[in-house]
């Protein structure tokens, strides 16, 4: 008999003192919820009601703790919070309390090497070298091994931005390379499904949808391009053009297909394309075009079928295929993608795959 899936909810903590002030956090323990935080955790946890949980874990960082009461309580009844010093946030002492600029400014060089070659940047600690990365991705590792795998249990998780990126990717398979490439937002919602082998897909990435926001916020400067792919299964039937591309450019083609959404979804959308197998020349060259735009922030929306979301996703951004093990059998996803030539690399902002509500039948569903 199959065992019921395990599945891991995981939740970053609400905002900080230290977010609201830019500061690099790490593992210090000095910065707790900010009043807006706390807000965020409640509601979070409101929106957790009548998930079963059978544990519920957190860091033991202030930040963390608080944020994992506050959304015990907006939930109801939940089971005893267990704190794993697993779940802390990456080590880098000489950087806790700075602020990122003030980072950036005194040693860009170390700070290149962390946002660029993560899994092989260095820091010295006490006259012993450590790489803090690898560090916190052996910590993801155990955790999992220990408390998720092959306990056909839903469980849920509060804890922080890089500990969440490096669950996430170990899950995965993927390397501390890349580390820098998933966004979390405060008190954004992922979650990963795991099968009786331990094969993780990712179903969640930092849904923020109950704190108000259609889409994540952009953690940067508002610059580059946004590309939401929207997988409307079979629903779409775009007409071929003459070279067989199945892209469409104009709004009209949604509206044909029952596809209609409000335009507040996509606030400042500069084109709606719909696309069946590998992006045509356009389509590339326009995101291309937009992502070197250093003074605004554009977006694009593509729907795309399922079957060609790993070509669309690998071509356009080199997104890697087991990010994408979650949406292969969903009728409908939506997956987020924030592009700027200021980042170097693109940034997967959000991914569902649970919910029917993006405009099938029109409206917010």
């Amino acid at each position: 008999m199959t065992s019921p899936p395990t599945t891991l909810t995981l939740i970053r903590h609400g905002l900080s003192d230290y977010n609201l002030d830019g500061r690099f956090q790490g593992s210090g323990d000095e910065a707790g919820l900010s009043e807006r935080g706390l807000r965020q955790a409640l509601l979070v946890g409101g929106s957790l009601r009548g998930l079963p949980l059978d544990r519920v874990y957190s860091s033991p960082l202030r930040r963390a703790s608080e944020s994992a009461r506050a959304i015990a309580q907006g939930a109801g009844l939940l089971p005893p919070i267990r704190h794993d010093d697993r779940l802390r946030e990456v080590d880098i002492p000489g950087w806790e309390g700075r602020r990122h600029s003030e980072i950036r400014d005194t040693d860009p060089a170390a700070f290149a090497r962390y946002r660029d070659t993560p899994g092989a940047f260095e820091i010295r600690t006490g006259g012993t070298s450590r790489r803090p990365l690898v560090e916190l991705y052996e910590r993801a590792s155990g955790f999992l091994e220990e408390e998720v795998l092959g306990t056909s249990s839903s469980i849920l998780a509060v804890s922080h931005l890089g500990a969440n990126q490096a669950l996430i990717n170990v899950a995965l398979g993927l390397s501390e390379d890349h580390h820098h490439r998933l966004q979390q937002s405060q008190c954004g919602i992922s979650r990963l499904v795991f099968d009786d082998a331990g094969r993780a897909r990712l179903t969640l990435l930092n849904d923020t949808s109950v704190l108000g926001e259609a889409l994540p916020k952009i953690k940067s400067r508002k610059a580059g391009v946004r590309v939401v792919l929207l997988g409307l299964g079979e629903r779409c039937v775009p007409g071929r053009t003459a070279d067989g591309a199945e892209t469409r450019r104009d709004r009209s083609v949604w509206t044909e297909n029952g596809l209609d959404f409000p335009a507040e979804w996509f606030p400042g959308a500069k084109a709606f394309s719909l696309v069946d197998g590998a992006p045509d020349d356009a389509l590339a060259g326009t995101i291309r075009c937009l992502r070197a735009r250093d003074d605004r922030l554009s977006t694009v929306v593509v729907a795309v079928r399922p079957a060609s979301l790993p070509g669309v996703a690998r071509h356009l951004f080199g997104i890697p295929e087991a990010l994408l093990a979650g949406v292969g059998n969903a009728p409908v996803f939506r997956m987020v993608i924030h592009d700027s030539a200021r980042h170097g690399r693109p940034i997967v902002q959000a991914i569902d795959a649970e919910s029917d509500r993006f405009c099938l039948d029109g409206g917010a569903g």
